[in-house]
Parts: structure tokens; C-alpha cells; sequence
């Protein structure tokens, strides 16, 4: 599949048996499953890379936990139940996480689909909710503090930070035309009243998710 869109998250405290459990229950609560497909990840200029395709098969994401626990990182295959009710069976439904260490040890997570995906996403405010409680629940299973979906730039580092989240919110609000974007962000670290005024005219778009985040929710045109 030629993924276009991703969703970048910062980096977690957890070792890479507990992420994985936890990220299993999430890939549940999201209609999400795994289908024992994994694949080693090398490093190309700090971005996730496959060099080989020679993919592994394991019985469980535990069975990844101790396959990869030497790896640098971890490529996952999912197939999304909630884009196969629009889709049927296509390789829209396809969907990738790759699982890798920042500089600092720690793991970091990028989440991966379509832009057919993307644009069924802005055209339906069911499946742009899909994806703000996808990010929500992986914020939440790994302990990331920020979460933002745009279009694949490997120019830029993959690695999020809260700076380049609210220079990307800016730069959409201000002009539609630029991106589809959807930031979800720990209160902790981007305040409701912080995300209103960078949003700027679209300040009233800015929500507060119940399990103490705040959404940007700009995938959708005005």
C-alpha cells in the first residue's frame, strides 16, 4: 500500500512489552486488528524504514514484544474494520504503525493509512471522530502527550514536538488550503485556551476530549 497520511506521536515512557500491551487493548477498542504481521524497521535519517521483505509472522503482539527487543524498531500490520465498512476489502483498509526509538531511548509511534482514507475522512464526520478516538486511545495506551495527522513530509523530523504542533495549527487555521490536520494533545502540554488562540478564526472548532485532551479537529473544510 502507498501510505500519503500519518499520524505522528511523541515519545512514550514505556518499555516496548508494556507499549505493546497496552496498544493491543487500544487496537481493540478501535476496530483495529492484527493479523501477526511484523517487519524490523532501520533507521534512514531518523525515519522508520523497511529494508528488507522479509516480514516475520508471530502469534501475538507479546511474541512481537520479545522478536523485537533488540530491534531499533517495529513495523505492525493492522486492517481497519471501521474504513472496510466503506471500503469493502481494498488496500484502503491496510494500516501501519511503526514502533521506534527517538534519539533519547525513548519509543516513539507513527501511524499510517491512505489518501483515499484521508479524503473519505474529510468528507464524513463519522470517520474524521474515527480518527480523533484512534489518536486518542493510542495517546492514551502509550502515555504520548501529543498526536498530530497530516500528510507525509520526510523532510521534516519525525519526531513530534509541541513546538511543531503549534506552528502546523497556525498555519491551517489561517489557511484551509494548506493540509488536513487533527491534533489531539495532553492538557498538560497544550492548554484549551493555548489551542483557541492559536486556531485564531477557527478557535470555536477547538474541543476538549473527556479523558483530559484537547482536539483540533481540522480535517474537515470549513
Amino acid at each position: 500500500m502507498s501510505t500519503s497520511f500519518e499520524a505522528r506521536f511523541s515519545t512514550s515512557k514505556l518499555g516496548l512489552p508494556q507499549l505493546l500491551h497496552n496498544l493491543d487493548s487500544a487496537f481493540k477498542q478501535c476496530n483495529l486488528r492484527f493479523y501477526g504481521t511484523i517487519a524490523e524497521l532501520h533507521s534512514h535519517r531518523g525515519w522508520p524504514t523497511v529494508m528488507s521483505l522479509e516480514f516475520l509472522n508471530v502469534d501475538s503482539l507479546a511474541e512481537a514484544a520479545s522478536v523485537a527487543r533488540n530491534w531499533w524498531g517495529l513495523g505492525i500490520e493492522c486492517i481497519s474494520e471501521s474504513l472496510q465498512e466503506e471500503f469493502g476489502r481494498s488496500d484502503v483498509i491496510e494500516v501501519y504503525f511503526n514502533i521506534f526509538r527517538a534519539p533519547d531511548g525513548k519509543w516513539t509511534l507513527i501511524y499510517l493509512e491512505s489518501s483515499r482514507a484521508t479524503v473519505y475522512r474529510s468528507q464524513s464526520a463519522h470517520a474524521a471522530q474515527d480518527l480523533t478516538n484512534l489518536q486518542i486511545a493510542m495517546c492514551q495506551a502509550g502515555g504520548f502527550a501529543l498526536s498530530m495527522y497530516d500528510e507525509q513530509y520526510h523532510e521534516r523530523s519525525p519526531l513530534l514536538t509541541r513546538r511543531g504542533v503549534e506552528v502546523a495549527i497556525k498555519r491551517v487555521a489561517g489557511d484551509p488550503r494548506r493540509g488536513y490536520l487533527s491534533v489531539v494533545a495532553s492538557l498538560d502540554e497544550i492548554s484549551h485556551e493555548r489551542a483557541r488562540e492559536l486556531a485564531g478564526p477557527r478557535a470555536d472548532e477547538v474541543l476538549l476530549a473527556i479523558p483530559g485532551y484537547v482536539v483540533v479537529p481540522f480535517l474537515r473544510p470549513q
